[in-house]
């Protein structure tokens, strides 16, 4: 295992590109947010994506340390510390600003540079196989605050899918294809990212989002311990205001009367506050 390479995955919409953004402040570490083509063909198995996975950490290795520029999603040049911002379509849904193209590395570093690269569906569903040949980390958040941010852009969590996963296991694609209500969906995919993190990881290595904000993002030392040193203006976004209220408190009730796995990580307390929070 080469310990400079680092896997970063967590609950889409639970603060990810944050962190990608966060670590790539810290001294002798690029984090890359989603860089990765992951349309694999139905039937490609895991240990197949695991090469490509671990080729793919040698080819940007190569890519920054020879050319100083690498392929990765991003805005403007840099990874951003979140994708949606307030611009929305025509279903009102907001829109994903981000592209996927070569960046110009700027940072110094060193032969032994950290390189995380995020995924999240894709990495979630893989944790067992690449806890073998890399350390893995997972962020989570308030699952109240999950599914009103999926319900708020344009993601095909917002139907509750997620291809990427889908096509290489077809047991959820199965499972998901007998909902017909897509917030039936949702709270399954909710439950299923979170069995994947208690199943895989150890506690230490799943963080919250709510602690990163908190921290200014030094709770991120866990990752790379230089990140002990980050104090950032950060602002909890759990109650978002483009989040619908009206459907944000019909989740509420309907997720604490649900079972899930994301219990494991937030009590029934933690939604209740953020429920008692929209109407302060």
């Amino acid at each position: 295992m080469n310990r400079s390479n680092i896997i970063l995955t967590g609950l889409p919409r639970s603060g990810t590109t944050l962190t990608c953004h966060l670590l790539n402040k810290v001294n002798n570490t690029i984090a890359l947010n989603e860089p990765m083509t992951v349309n694999f063909a139905k039937g490609t198995t895991k240990q197949q994506v695991c090469a490509e996975i671990s080729e793919f950490f040698t080819s940007s290795r190569k890519s920054i340390l020879q050319n100083k520029k690498i392929l990765t999603t991003h805005v403007n040049g840099s990874v951003p510390d979140n994708t949606f911002g307030n611009e929305k379509n025509n279903n009102g849904l907001r829109i994903n600003h981000l592209e996927s193209a070569f960046i110009q590395i700027e940072n110094d570093l060193s032969d032994n540079f950290t390189l995380c690269i995020k995924h999240m569906g894709l990495f979630a569903l893989l944790l067992n196989e690449l806890t073998a040949l890399f350390p893995c980390y997972a962020i989570i958040r308030n699952p109240l605050a999950i599914l009103a941010s999926w319900n708020s852009v344009d993601l095909p969590l917002n139907d509750g899918h997620i291809p990427i996963a889908e096509n290489i296991d077809p047991e959820l694609s199965q499972k998901l294809n007998t909902m017909p209500d897509k917030i039936d969906r949702q709270f399954y995919i909710l439950s299923w990212f979170f069995n994947h993190y208690k199943q895989a990881l150890p506690r230490e290595n799943i963080i919250r989002y709510e602690d990163i904000i908190a921290s200014g993002g030094s709770s991120l030392q866990i990752i790379i311990p230089d990140a002990i040193k980050l104090s950032e203006p950060l602002i909890n976004k759990n109650l978002n205001q483009l989040y619908d209220r009206d459907l944000m408190n019909s989740l509420g009730k309907r997720l604490l009367i649900t079972e899930g796995d994301f219990w494991q990580f937030y009590t029934h307390e933690d939604v209740k506050t953020l429920l008692s929070e929209i109407t302060d």
